[in-house]
């Protein structure tokens, strides 16, 4: 984040003297990052299953609201917050909480206006180009994970239900669903907005249908509940790397529950359970 062209060439050391052939995105401004230097990567030898710079470009610039039109799927309306707020820029918002959407997949969820304010500054300074807020009301959130070849086929998907988070938005206990129009609606706004690889898009129940509030390159947070049954959604993005003929694999099924949580566990020395701890 802080010097983008030494990461690039650090990233070039390792494929070459690693003899990696894929590259996969992670978090989305890393996404942004290896679409910029894949050129780079390739005579490097390394592959990138990934968005077109001009798409995340474009993506960034206008936001998911101007270039998911026509995708047949509402998106939840943004604002342009300023690059130097102040507490007036979030007064017209219609309820709160708010959510702070920077253009490189960076977000914040507010309360008030004093939080919308520390949280854009924070954003900015991280070097965030655009950030602009909406209003869901988050309730009832989804996230799907889409690996989408090259040509824009659906090759594999999996959906979550998000049951707790924090205040950057980043889910911490989820649970896969089994929804075939969460799919459906995730790929029609990757397919707008010329999106591939794996990409992210988080969607919130409205009535009997979706709308989208984000769509981002990258894995998500949750990328383990994808591991335990149904297509390996990260081995399926390296098959599709390095074969442009890659078969759909489908959907991982529902039940498998997320969490990052961690729990301390207090043992008291005289029960048998802690002398075999201490013992061993």
């Amino acid at each position: 984040r802080e010097d983008e062209r030494a990461f690039a060439a650090r990233l070039v050391e390792i494929v070459e003297r690693r003899s990696v052939r894929v590259v996969l995105a992670g978090a989305p401004h890393v996404a942004h990052v290896l679409a910029r230097h894949a050129k780079v990567l390739a005579r490097a030898g390394a592959k990138l299953l990934g968005s077109e710079p001009e798409a995340l470009a474009r993506l960034r610039e206008k936001g998911l609201a101007v270039v998911g039109r026509g995708a047949r799927i509402a998106t939840v309306p943004a604002v342009e917050v300023p690059a130097q707020p102040t507490v007036a820029s979030f007064l017209s918002a219609a309820a709160w909480p708010i959510a702070l959407l920077a253009d490189d997949g960076a977000r914040r969820r507010a309360s008030d206006a004093i939080e919308a304010l520390n949280a854009t500054r924070a954003l900015y300074a991280r070097g965030a180009r655009h950030v602009r807020r909406t209003s869901p009301a988050f309730r009832r959130l989804f996230e799907v994970l889409l690996v989408v070849a090259r040509d824009g086929r659906l090759l594999g998907a999996c959906a979550v239900r998000v049951l707790e988070d924090d205040e950057r938005m980043r889910p911490w206990i989820a649970v896969t669903v089994d929804d075939v129009r969460l799919e459906r609606a995730a790929h029609a706004v990757a397919a707008r907005c010329a999106l591939r690889g794996p990409v992210t898009v988080t969607l919130q129940a409205d009535g009997e249908g979706f709308v989208a509030l984000d769509a981002q390159p990258g894995l998500p947070v949750w990328i383990e509940a994808c591991l335990r049954e149904g297509p390996n959604l990260v081995a399926l993005c390296v098959a599709a790397t390095l074969d442009a003929r890659a078969r759909p694999a489908g959907r991982v099924p529902a039940g498998t529950l997320f969490s990052q949580t961690a729990q301390d566990v207090v043992l008291d020395p005289r029960s048998s359970a802690a002398a075999a701890i201490l013992t061993a």
